[in-house]
This record gives structure tokens, sequence and C-alpha cells, in this order.
């Protein structure tokens, strides 16, 4: 797990706390640097990794749980991560969903947003691209949160 920080509101960053749920996907170095790099973003976030679907959906389960976002690892694939989106859009959970894309799959963005993801983060040569900036734009979606 690690902590940080971001808000809805570039200029409060530090005075508000974001929860971010990251699925893994068992690739290992690429995994490990996306969480390094969203340790690194300044603020108040906290990042729990999560290693399955099912982890993930318990961890948003929890009473106040109340996650701004579920980030996909880079390592799933298109189908995979298209899936999760519409199974957690099924469900109605109160999370924002934002993939980490690949310059390799790039096509991924589009059809994620399509999909009901609510931003897409781009990882180009294997450094994420703006990610305080694309994490900050997020709405809640949570009631609390609103």
């Amino acid at each position: 797990m690690f902590s940080l920080s971001l808000s809805s509101h570039p200029q409060d960053l530090a005075s508000t706390r974001m929860r971010l749920l990251y699925l893994t996907a068992g690739a290992g170095d690429m995994d490990a640097t996306t969480a390094k790099q969203l340790a690194k973003v300044e603020g108040n976030v906290e990042v729990v990794s999560v290693d399955s679907v099912e982890q993930a959906l318990a961890e948003l389960r929890k009473d106040g749980a109340r996650f701004r976002a579920l980030l996909t690892s880079p390592g799933l694939t298109e189908k995979e991560t298209i899936a999760l989106i519409l199974n957690l859009r099924k469900a109605q959970a109160p999370v924002g969903i934002v993939p980490v894309v690949t310059e390799a799959h790039r096509g991924l963005c589009s059809s994620a947003v399509a999909a009901g993801a609510d931003a897409v983060l781009l990882m180009l040569n294997g450094q994420l691209v703006d990610p305080r900036e694309t994490l900050s734009r997020l709405k809640p979606r949570h009631p609390s949160e609103a």
C-alpha cells in the first residue's frame, strides 16, 4: 500500500484525501513501476493494490471504502480491461475506472471510454503521462464525496 495526495481541484491537492485502488496483472516489473509512480504523485493519496477482480470488488464493498478510482494494470489485455469496465458499470460500482494503457495498446483508449471508463492514463516509455492532472479531474462517484 502506498500513500500520496490528490483532490478533484488541483489547487487543494494537499488538503483532500483521495483513495485509489490499483488492480495488478501479474506483470511484476510493470506493475511495480506503475505503483511506484502513483506513489510519487504529490499530495494526499492512498493507493491500495489488489491482485484480482475479486479482491477489488471485496475492497469496494467494504464499509467506508470510498475509493475515487480503480486503476487497472497496463499488463491486462484489452479484452480483460473492457470486461472489467462493463462489469463494474453493470454493478453500478461507485468508483471511477481508469485503465493504465501503454503506447502499444493506445487503441484501448477510445474503447475503454466507450465501455464506461472515466479516463485513461497513458504510459509512454515506462512513464505515466501526467497522472496528477488525470487523477485530479476525476469526479467523485460516492455520494459523500460530491
